[in-house]
């Protein structure tokens, strides 16, 4: 037993405060993805970008997210188990990539 708190529609008013309930909760099996701070997410015209930085520079990503927790964020897509990200100061580089390069183009 565990308490959820959650919102649920009381049209006709039969739900009553502190009434309990059996409910059954669906999730994706075997759903992997990757997890990373929700502040190194950058919401840009309405995409989400993440900064990546490998050998050759920096790098944006656009990335598919998922559920938070916490501080964290699930990326379900645009980065894999190993790239390395940015998580401070993403901000300043993605600017950087827009002031001296526009916004589709890397800073190396």
């Amino acid at each position: 037993t565990t308490v959820i708190r959650t919102e649920v529609k009381n049209k006709d008013n039969m739900l009553k405060i502190g009434m309990f309930a059996n409910i059954k909760i669906y999730t994706a099996e075997n759903q992997v993805c990757v997890v990373i701070p929700k502040d190194a997410v950058i919401d840009h015209e309405d995409k989400k970008i993440v900064i990546i930085k490998d050998k050759e520079g920096f790098k944006r990503r656009e990335v598919k997210v998922g559920q938070t927790c916490d501080n964290q964020i699930a990326i379900l897509s645009g980065i894999n188990e190993g790239d390395e990200i940015v998580t401070r100061g993403n901000f300043q580089i993605f600017s950087e990539m827009i002031k001296k390069k526009g916004i589709g183009v890397d800073i190396h």
